[in-house]
């Protein structure tokens, strides 16, 4: 009985401390906020990491594309097919535009879906 009541008496002092240091902080947070606000960051990481591999893989195959274009200029270089390979070359341009934009736009979606998420998480917490 003596043991388990100096246990909770401990127990009681351990959270005092832990409160009069949170305070002296000089916020009184709990910690079950720190923990969402830690999900949320991390799920924002992880987004930003996803749209940067996207990003990198989007930038390869417009590399790779511009090297067939390149070597397909290279192999026509006659004078006939001369305009075909240019008019090529402008629709793999405007396709590559193309994806740019889609990206920039899926972007941008990305980043508004953070924010009102961040924004929900903060007020759900008051």
């Amino acid at each position: 009985m003596a043991i388990s009541f100096t246990k909770r008496v401990s127990l009681l002092n351990d959270a005092d401390d832990d409160d009069a240091d949170d305070d002296a902080d000089g916020g009184d947070d709990d910690d079950n906020d720190d923990d969402d606000d830690n999900d949320v960051m991390m799920m924002m990481m992880v987004m930003m990491m996803m749209m940067m591999m996207m990003m990198m893989m989007m930038m390869m195959m417009m590399m790779m594309m511009m090297m067939m274009m390149m070597m397909m200029m290279m192999m026509m270089m006659t004078t006939t097919t001369m305009a075909m390979t240019m008019i090529m070359m402008m629709m793999m341009m405007m396709m590559m535009m193309m994806m740019m934009m889609m990206m920039m736009m899926m972007m941008m979606m990305m980043m508004m879906m953070m924010m009102m998420m961040m924004i929900k998480f903060s007020y759900t917490k008051i």
